[in-house]
């Protein structure tokens, strides 16, 4: 039976969810690529190429946060460009919103409008980005959705933290496709205490997801380790 009947076949957004973090892990383990440092290379199938497989990410979240909340509980899709973007767009799509992504540059378009900006360090890059994005597009009556393709450390995620903060808006949640979760790379624990801490002072209850966890890095794809990672929404 292929993903798309078995995605068909089953009940809620919680049971696609488990049906596609298992597809995802497959992917990595089968196109994945340790690289020095214990980078994970994704390429083939996330940054320079989007699996088809991959598609339903944005309906199932979409669905899930629609079938809890309501459908205008989400009013905005934040991330950051560029490999974040196509995975943005599927969740916007799935809740039929505006996605918005930071830009690493300033284009010459907009260097006379009020922009929101942050700085983030880029783990596979090894430099700082100055990220921005127009004041007009979040107002604080807005409840954003993050999402992101890839959580290490948590920098670039942390950076729209402070956007969204800065604009004086409201934390849906952040949803990321893959995230390490083990010593070094803290990133995901991080984001955990901050969403603990941002519930304890806000009605309105944030959420942290990722399609798939990473416990344990090794030589080879085929041995990386995973945790359970169910969607679970506040």
């Amino acid at each position: 039976m292929g993903l798309s009947e078995r995605l068909r076949n089953s009940g809620s957004p919680e049971e696609k969810w488990l049906i596609l973090g298992n597809e995802a892990q497959k992917l990595i383990r089968k196109k994945g690529k340790i690289k020095k440092e214990n980078i994970l290379d994704v390429t083939d199938f996330v940054n320079f190429r989007v699996h088809k497989k991959l598609y339903p990410f944005g309906k199932i979240i979409a669905n899930a946060h629609i079938k809890k909340y309501g459908p205008n509980y989400v009013t905005n899709i934040l991330t950051v460009e560029s490999s974040g973007n196509a995975f943005a767009v599927l969740v916007g799509e799935g809740f039929y919103e505006s996605m918005i992504f930071a830009r690493k540059t300033i284009p010459i378009t907009v260097k006379d409008e009020e922009l929101y900006s942050s700085e983030a360090e880029s783990y596979t890059k090894g430099k700082k980005n100055k990220i921005v994005i127009k004041k007009s597009f979040i107002k604080p009556e807005d409840r954003v959705l993050i999402i992101d393709d890839f959580i290490a450390r948590g920098n670039a995620t942390f950076a729209l933290l402070d956007i969204i903060n800065q604009a004086g808006a409201e934390l849906a949640g952040i949803v990321a496709l893959i995230t390490k979760d083990y010593k070094g790379q803290e990133g995901y624990q991080k984001l955990k205490k901050y969403i603990d801490d941002y519930n304890t002072d806000h009605e309105n209850k944030a959420s942290l997801n990722s399609l798939v966890r990473i416990k344990g890095m090794s030589t080879t794809p085929e041995n990386i380790k995973f945790y359970k990672s169910p969607l679970i929404l506040n």
